[in-house]
């Protein structure tokens, strides 16, 4: 069976509601963006096991 081959696109929408190419956005923006990930992932875990500390007590 032949490999199929993709290309993928990642856009952000900024604040401003314009939607950008990820790869066109410069290392401050992309700084930022990778701080507001982190920082919804942790209070999004924060929330999950908080409410399931059986699943915390997994880890």
């Amino acid at each position: 069976m032949a490999k199929t081959e993709y290309t993928v696109k990642s856009f952000l929408d900024k604040e401003n509601g314009e939607s950008v190419d990820f790869y066109s956005i410069t290392q401050e923006e992309k700084k930022d963006v990778f701080a507001s990930w982190r920082k919804r992932l942790s209070e999004n875990m924060s929330r999950y096991y908080s409410q399931h500390l059986d699943e915390y007590e997994k880890l």
